[in-house]
């Protein structure tokens, strides 16, 4: 029986930046852990750690998790746990806030993230840090910088996880578990 795991169609958005929405869309495996998407926002937008990654749930304002205060929590959350079920969570970088969605579920056999597409570039942190909106929306990704990035994030999670052979007792149709090399 082939490996996989249930990966999904996710989307981050720019939510307060509302001319040209920059958006990503993938299928990624929904077992990554919430410091695994801060590293993905970091690729793709070119971000640093100059300010602090907040992230939030919708439903449960109140429990918001920070990477300078919760960093060892965000290695080992998952999004799926985290999210519990919404659509989707916060997260917030500075004045930036993006929504990371999740749809539809599916049998994934990669460990990496696949971009599926992408619409305008975030705002970079000189645009935010000087107030700078709307951020300029003709600032496009090429297929070429989606390659790149493709391959950049093969490549980053390709040495951090595997498919175990362990299945995922919480998918019913016996998916297996992410494992950290």
């Amino acid at each position: 029986m082939p490996k996989f795991i249930i990966g999904g169609q996710i989307s981050i958005q720019v939510t307060n930046f509302s001319h040209g929405m920059p958006v990503i869309t993938m299928v990624a495996p929904v077992t990554y852990t919430l410091y695994d998407w801060i590293e993905i926002i970091k690729m793709y937008a070119g971000y640093g750690d100059s300010h602090d990654w907040i992230f939030t749930h919708p439903k449960n304002l109140g429990e918001s998790l920070s990477l300078k205060k919760d960093e060892e929590l965000l290695k080992k959350m998952s999004y799926d746990e985290y999210r519990n079920y919404h659509p989707y969570i916060t997260c917030q970088y500075g004045p930036i806030k993006m929504d990371i969605s999740w749809r539809t579920s599916k049998k994934y056999s990669k460990v990496h993230p696949t971009i599926l597409n992408a619409r305008g570039k975030f705002p970079t942190e000189e645009e935010f840090a000087k107030s700078i909106d709307p951020p300029d929306r003709l600032r496009q990704y090429t297929a070429e910088d989606l390659s790149d990035l493709g391959m950049t994030m093969q490549e980053y999670f390709k040495g951090k996880y595997k498919i175990s052979n362990e299945t995922d007792e919480r998918s019913s149709d016996g998916a297996n578990k992410l494992e950290r090399i």
